[in-house]
């Protein structure tokens, strides 16, 4: 009886126990707060690409440059593989799309950035999220008249 009671009243590994039993649910809201982070940074990254290239295209039919849907998707490439954004051209894809306007001697250009983010997680446990940001610019084009 007296050795219950004093074992009832030990405190001596409790700290231990507590620990044992919160380290799973404190690393994984860890996991989970990196995991969102790092998903706002890309999706940053893909948005302000999209930016950059809206803005180059812009630029270039404003100096009567002719870029094709190929060419712009390569500068957004290369803009995105960079070492200002970093991303991975793996995982990225770019869709550019031609399409007429209302407004006469214009053009709409749709730029879709597309990009899966790195697994933080272990083999096993894949990700499905994938980010996508759209942007469209209205260019002059030149009559041919």
């Amino acid at each position: 009886m007296t050795c219950l009671r004093r074992l009832a009243g030990a405190r001596d590994g409790a700290a231990a126990v507590e620990f044992a039993l919160l380290a799973p649910l404190v690393t994984t809201l860890l996991f989970g707060v990196l995991s969102v982070g790092v998903q706002m940074q890309n999706y940053n990254a893909i948005r302000n690409v999209a930016g950059d290239i809206s803005r180059y295209t812009v630029v270039e039919y404003q100096k009567s440059n002719k870029i094709s849907a190929e060419q712009i998707k390569d500068v957004a490439m290369a803009i995105a593989g960079g070492a200002k954004y970093n991303l991975r051209r793996d995982n990225l894809d770019v869709l550019v799309s031609e399409e007429g306007t209302s407004v006469a001697n214009a053009k709409k250009i749709d730029i879709s950035v597309t990009y899966l983010p790195p697994d933080l997680l272990p083999d096993g446990v894949r990700q499905v999220l994938s980010l996508t940001h759209r942007q469209s610019v209205i260019v002059p084009i030149e009559d041919d008249t």
